[in-house]
């Protein structure tokens, strides 16, 4: 699983390319849906989604927010137009530097 460092202040846009081996000829995302969740004990709910968008073959989630040195889990449903589903994850790690 891949780890992104952030800066708290940052809004910053991920994006994952499903058309990259996973869909098939012709097949395209119908639907996306990103959700996060804190990885870190204690950890409350701040980083927070912007917005989140999908083309044909990509997902985009806007992210914003976080504490410092906390860390939060990013997964990504999606449902395609061959009624396929998966999903796909990654950490955010905040972090300011002193």
């Amino acid at each position: 699983m891949r780890t992104f460092i952030k800066d708290p202040n940052a809004q910053i846009d991920f994006s994952i390319n499903w058309g990259d081996g996973y869909l098939s000829s012709g097949e395209q995302i119908a639907t996306s849906i990103f959700t996060i969740s804190p990885v870190s004990t204690g950890s409350t709910q701040t980083l927070s989604k912007v917005i989140e968008s999908h083309s044909s073959t990509t997902s985009t989630v806007v992210v914003k927010g976080g504490i410092h040195n906390n860390q939060y889990l990013v997964k990504n449903n999606i449902m395609t137009t061959f009624n396929k589903t998966d999903e796909r994850y990654f950490i955010v790690k905040t972090w300011e530097p002193v």
